[in-house]
């Protein structure tokens, strides 16, 4: 008897060793291959809801860029759309007269305790800064950096964006305000700092350039994608890639379009092909070249001769040695002939007037869209070559602040804004 316990014993001990090793053994497993958590604090422009379509969002196209490279990573995006730095703040914040409490559930405090990120991207580019003092922004910012921090989390702060709009963002001083906090965040946070001005901003009066432009405050999808190429420089979760892509510009000088690229950290690439389109939509390659993988930073070029007499849509795709194909944002080169509204007004409650400028007769279509980018109401009209004077009824619309575009074949202009009273 005492022999049979003395083996049962020792068997129930091994069996006990090898479920312990075989749970360490998962458990190591698991962490190994555990996804990458980045926590996002910010305002529209991060929250992906007003300008770009769902799958031009930097956000989401950051997710596919990771998990195309093999290191997927997940999101914890408490942006929300009007938030300004000091919603932000840790919970415990008290902030002066006139500034509003830190928003919990979106701000630093709870995005650290709820979702435990490896890094943290707080991005506030431009609300409230028609009223703050730049000494104040950099105050706030500051402060959730260092919560982070203190948390042990790396924390990457962004610059400010260009914007305008007709009725706070609408004199050059307030445009300086801008800059000068660009200016700052890249002086302090340094390595830490990401810059969502220089790709966008026309430096001729320091607003979004047309391009990149969808309603003087948000950036396009194309706009997007260089905040995407910003944040994939920055390499946040320092993941060893085989590409960095610096600088892709195109510039039309009348008889033809000059298109460059730089690169860095080139390793494993096979080509580059670039593709170009008329309606930013469906591409074709025009031009492939093989790719150098040369330590050093290096400048591709080419030049296209078949100029659009409107726009044309250019977009990189880079080639790795696996075959794998990975694209760059999509920029927009204006040809010889445009479209634009030149100018959007309330004729009376019920009727928006629009002069709109067109280079031939065709058919375009007109969008009215609220703040949040959802469409209410389309409506498709001829025009003529040359000036156009359309009217609109608006008197289903409440009360509120709306946005015109006119759009169709080779055209898609900046979204005007106009209130409704």
């Amino acid at each position: 008897m005492h022999f049979y316990t003395t083996y049962f014993d020792v068997m129930k001990r091994i069996l006990l060793f090898n479920i312990l090793v075989f749970s360490l053994i998962g458990c190591s497993f698991t962490q190994a291959s555990a996804q990458r958590k980045l926590l996002i604090l910010g305002s529209s422009t991060s929250s992906c809801t007003i300008g770009q379509s769902t799958t031009g969002c930097y956000v989401n196209r950051l997710k596919t860029y990771y998990a195309q490279q093999g290191a997927p990573i997940q999101v914890a995006n408490r942006a929300v759309a009007g938030e300004d730095v000091y919603r932000g703040m840790p919970t415990s914040y008290t902030p002066p007269p006139g500034r509003r409490n830190p928003n919990a559930g979106f701000n630093i405090t709870d995005g650290l305790r709820e979702e435990n990120p490896d890094v943290v991207l707080i991005s506030y580019p431009s609300n409230g800064y028609d009223v703050f003092t730049v000494k104040e922004v950099m105050f706030c910012l500051r402060t959730i950096k260092q919560t982070a921090n203190a948390a042990g989390k790396p924390c990457f702060v962004t610059t400010s964006q260009p914007r305008y709009d007709e009725f706070t963002f609408n004199t050059s001083a307030v445009r300086r305000t801008l800059a000068e906090i660009k200016d700052s965040v890249l002086a302090e946070f340094g390595t830490y700092a990401i810059d969502f001005w220089s790709g966008l901003v026309n430096n001729a009066d320091t607003t979004l350039l047309p391009q990149f432009n969808w309603d003087g405050t948000h950036p396009n999808d194309a706009g997007h994608g260089v905040l995407l190429q910003q944040m994939i420089n920055k390499n946040i979760f320092n993941i060893a890639l085989p590409l960095q892509l610096v600088n892709f510009a195109a510039e039309n000088s009348g008889n033809a379009v000059s298109i460059e690229w730089t690169v860095e950290a080139e390793k494993e690439m096979r080509s580059y092909q670039l593709e170009k389109s008329s309606d930013g939509r469906i591409f074709s390659k025009v031009y492939e070249v093989t790719a150098l993988n040369v330590s050093k930073s290096h400048r591709y070029t080419f030049t296209d001769v078949a100029v659009a007499r409107s726009a044309a849509y250019y977009r990189l795709g880079m080639v790795g040695k696996d075959n794998f194909l990975n694209y760059s944002q999509t920029i927009e080169v204006k040809g010889v002939g445009g479209d634009n509204a030149e100018k959007v007004y309330l004729s009376n409650n019920f009727t928006l007037a629009a002069t709109l400028n067109a280079d031939k007769n065709k058919q375009v279509k007109l969008g009215i869209f609220n703040s949040t980018g959802q469409l209410l109401m389309e409506t498709t009209r001829s025009l003529s070559a040359g000036m156009n004077n359309l009217s609109i009824g608006i008197s289903n619309l409440k009360t509120g602040l709306y946005f015109l575009k006119v759009y169709g074949q080779n055209i898609d202009s900046r979204a005007r804004p106009f209130s409704k009273p």
